[in-house]
């Protein structure tokens, strides 16, 4: 589906803008937006050049998280899923006794549009119910239902993780079965916080918070690589969610940010950067043009928000 989008097609991945959505919708994500505290680090921080989240991610799995392809309109919760896996090797990193596991992406996203407002057979939701179902519902480890696995196929050499559109359908018309939500209470993210500017973002990932993106705005399908990086810029409209899981304030670009995407390991080509595949750079600007539509959030394992330098990287 999406590996044969035209160069500039207009795609409809799943990201409801606001244009569109439901008076219900409209009312939950207003209702969400209003009660989520403001975007704050807590305590001093230091500068960096860069960050890469998934260092972290190699340094605790011993190799890269693989790329999610979605086969429906399920964005969000891919998205949702890739901020939550990246802030959980994180938290290993800061506690040992804790353990890495696998994440259920279907759980998130169904839950995501129940917070949202959302029912029925249509695909789709929010960034925004994606944040309030990481921090009310949280995420279902496979650990706890081992036959969810089989529901998975991987390609490219396992580096793509095939994500279960008919479970994504199914569990998205009302939500999760009851049986797995307490199981997914369990593995909560704490906070989560909308992020206006490009600043927010980089101090975010500084700090080793992931962050998702929800907006229309829409690259290149195979960016060109510039100045060594794959660097993508907006040319149409996807109405999608994805992931920044990495800043660098490169010599030549100034600020850019990694954005991981939900197409597959290849579908963008292969950044000589080390990045995983399935996402590429973009400037300051580009981000900017996102966190203008109002759907960026850091996710924190943190009930007090987001705690500066929590965790003690040896990169």
């Amino acid at each position: 589906m999406y590996t044969q989008a035209n160069e500039g097609q207009h795609i409809e991945s799943g990201w409801i803008e606001p244009g569109v959505r439901t008076t219900e919708t409209k009312n939950a994500h207003a209702a969400i937006m209003g009660a989520m505290p403001a975007f704050k680090i807590i305590g001093q921080f230091k500068a960096v050049e860069k960050v890469f989240l998934w260092d972290a991610f190699r340094q605790v799995v011993g190799k890269d998280k693989p790329t999610n392809y979605q086969s429906i309109g399920s964005c969000v919760g891919q998205g949702k899923e890739c901020a939550e896996a990246y802030t959980l090797v994180n938290t290993v990193l800061a506690d040992p006794t804790q353990k890495y596991e696998q994440i259920y992406e279907p759980y998130g996203y169904a839950q995501s549009r129940v917070c949202a407002g959302i029912r029925g057979n249509s695909d789709g939701s929010t960034g925004s119910g994606a944040a309030e179902a990481a921090t009310k519902f949280g995420a279902l480890f496979i650990k706890y239902e081992p036959s969810l696995a089989n529901t998975i196929t991987y390609t490219d050499d396992g580096k793509t993780l095939n994500q279960p559109g008919n479970v994504e359908k199914d569990w998205g018309r009302a939500g999760a079965p009851p049986k797995y939500i307490e199981i997914g209470k369990k593995q909560l993210v704490k906070s989560t916080a909308n992020l206006r500017t490009t600043d927010q973002v980089r101090d975010a990932l500084v700090n080793k918070y992931a962050v998702t993106i929800a907006s229309n705005w829409g690259g290149s399908m195979k960016p060109q690589v510039k100045n060594g990086v794959l660097l993508n810029r907006r040319v149409t409209t996807w109405n999608h969610q994805m992931a920044v899981i990495a800043y660098w304030d490169h010599p030549d670009l100034g600020e850019i940010f990694y954005i991981q995407n939900s197409w597959g390991w290849f579908v963008h080509g292969i950044c000589p950067s080390g990045a995983p595949g399935g996402g590429f750079w973009v400037l300051k600007g580009e981000l900017q043009y996102i966190c203008n539509q109002g759907e960026t959030f850091a996710y924190s394992p943190f009930v007090e928000g987001f705690p500066a330098d929590w965790v003690p990287w040896i990169f």
